[in-house]
């Protein structure tokens, strides 16, 4: 054998069955490339214009009404986009929506502290114009010393001379203010020693 490429066998040598497939697969690939050569000739198809009205007005229709849905799909998205960002960066009110929080965390004992050396008053943080109720316990026992008393619109429970004669050394005062729908809310718990 020669390094050259094997040329194709004359139809003599195939199999009689193969030989009528190859014919046929000549014949096919004739006929395609005339009428491929014949189409390309054509300027205009015969017919293609009556077809191509006939597909615009089939599918001409969707992509307008896909547009019209994206416009107004863009727009639903921008004014959604919009409104969060208007809830996102106002300012926040001070308070929660009915004006306070339920159980907010800045209501709590100021005065007296942990040690003290005498007791003569019972401050708080807290909104002044709400209604308070303090009671002072034994811190030992639990036993009530004072109260409960309520105070309206003060943040000040002035403390009866007594309190440093005959009260413990150790005493538990419990605060609590009134919430806007009448409950009472409690704040820490707040012990004091007296020196």
């Amino acid at each position: 054998m020669s390094g050259a490429p094997s040329e194709r066998r004359p139809d003599a040598e195939l199999e009689p069955e193969l030989a009528r497939v190859a014919a046929a697969l000549d014949r096919a690939a004739a006929l395609e490339a005339q009428e491929m050569r014949e189409a390309q000739a054509l300027a205009e198809a015969p017919g293609s214009r009556r077809v191509e009205e006939a597909l615009a007005g089939a599918w001409g229709a969707a992509p307008r009404a896909r547009r019209r849905w994206r416009g107004l799909s863009l727009f639903a998205l921008a004014a959604g986009v919009l409104a969060v960002s208007y809830l996102a960066l106002r300012e926040p009110d001070e308070h929660g929506p009915r004006g306070e929080f339920l159980g907010d965390g800045k209501i709590a004992v100021v005065r007296p502290g942990p040690v003290a050396d005498a007791w003569d008053r019972i401050e708080w943080s807290g909104p002044a114009d709400t209604t308070y109720r303090v009671l002072v316990r034994d811190a030992a026992d639990g036993a009530q010393v004072h109260g409960p008393v309520e105070v309206e619109r003060a943040n000040v429970l002035t403390l009866p001379a007594e309190a440093n004669e005959r009260w413990p050394t150790r005493i538990v005062i419990l605060l609590e203010h009134r919430d806007l729908d009448g409950t009472w809310v409690a704040a820490p718990r707040h012990e004091s020693q007296r020196r």
